[in-house]
């Protein structure tokens, strides 16, 4: 009975710490994601490519993600499950480009995985990131642009947690020259609080595994500019991201895990209260 009580107020205080802590990053599962100046929405169900913020002012095609901005030209929001899915290259023909002339809806970007119709691909790309839901793309190794949102509500002095899942891969039907290896990386800032650099290398066609990153640090401003910057080489190399959050405090970072424990825990709450049941009739 110790045991049960124990795993149930363990099962409490994680639902009670998740819940407490608010993550200062908007959209940080990159789920919110609109047509750009309301203009040509996408045709069906696939990943969507992003609106660099330099784009002429009437354009309106590809889509914008509510919270951040991106100067990037191959810029993805992968759905979960459909990252590695050419859903409409049989009717629409081949990848959009990404030029603001005639890119047409910018649908159409695919992952390298096993999927991949004309070219299935066994890269060992995962069907969704451990966040779940959407994740982010951006080409490492052709017109870079930084991923920005400005962090808003920090307290100076105060120690925060910044935390993410990050990942490498590579966009499908490319070539392999002299079967070179790929690598992907992020350089990741914080206004004058944070600069560090992740970077993983995998095989042509390949996914490096998603690895999630923590990070503490005391604000120095009240309102800072949190910048993902992608690297790499290869043909080309896509560095992945997810799960973006800024929590106040150390390592308050609430993880999939504890939910888990959680759900398992009000579980033996039932089951008990089940068996007390059938006990006594």
């Amino acid at each position: 009975m110790s045991r049960l009580f124990g795993v149930i107020a363990f099962a409490a205080m994680a639902l009670s710490t998740s819940a407490m802590a608010q993550n200062l990053v908007v959209n940080g599962g990159f789920d919110q994601v609109t047509t750009h100046n309301g203009g040509v929405a996408q045709t069906g169900p696939d990943n969507y490519v992003v609106t660099r913020s330099n784009d002429p002012a009437g354009y309106v095609y590809g889509y914008d993600v509510t919270g951040w901005s991106t100067s990037s030209s191959i810029a993805v929001v992968f759905g979960s499950g459909i990252s590695d899915n050419d859903l409409y290259g049989a009717t629409h023909g081949p990848e959009y480009g990404w030029s603001g002339s005639g890119a047409n809806t910018r649908e159409n970007w695919n992952l390298a995985g096993p999927n991949y119709t004309p070219q299935p691909i066994n890269s060992g790309l995962t069907a969704s990131s451990p966040q779940g839901g959407n994740f982010f793309g951006e080409d490492s190794n052709f017109l870079v642009g930084a991923m920005t949102q400005t962090i808003s509500g920090l307290m100076v002095g105060q120690n925060y947690t910044l935390s993410f899942w990050w990942a490498g891969s590579q966009l499908a039907n490319q070539g392999n020259p002299n079967g070179t290896d790929m690598s992907s990386g992020w350089n990741v800032s914080l206004g004058s609080d944070v600069s560090k650099s992740v970077s993983a290398t995998y095989k042509f066609g390949g996914f490096s595994g998603w690895q999630q990153e923590i990070y503490n640090f005391t604000a120095s401003a009240s309102s800072e500019v949190l910048s993902f910057t992608p690297f790499g080489s290869g043909t080309p190399p896509m560095s992945l991201l997810d799960g973006v959050a800024i929590y106040e405090g150390i390592n308050v970072v609430p993880e999939p895990a504890e939910w888990a424990l959680a759900v398992a825990g009000f579980g033996l709450i039932a089951l008990r209260l089940r068996s007390r049941r059938q006990q006594s009739q």
